[in-house]
């Protein structure tokens, strides 16, 4: 669970996200447990933010991916 203040951006970024496509995001406990522990720290920062948000995404809208 390092880089808290990483973590915090790409939280706000999920944010706005749902609000652009309006979608209810995911709590905070939601993501600091389910979604961060997917964010990858061995691909590039675009990847790893795209990845990240569309997971959170998927998770907010009840979508699981493997």
């Amino acid at each position: 669970m390092a880089n808290p203040e990483l973590r915090m951006t790409m939280y706000n970024g999920h944010v706005k996200h749902a609000k652009i496509w309006n979608y209810k995001p995911v709590d905070w406990h939601t993501w600091k447990f389910q979604v961060w522990p997917e964010f990858d720290f061995d691909i590039t920062m675009a990847e790893a933010t795209r990845d990240i948000i569309i997971f959170a995404a998927n998770v907010a809208t009840k979508k699981r991916v493997k």
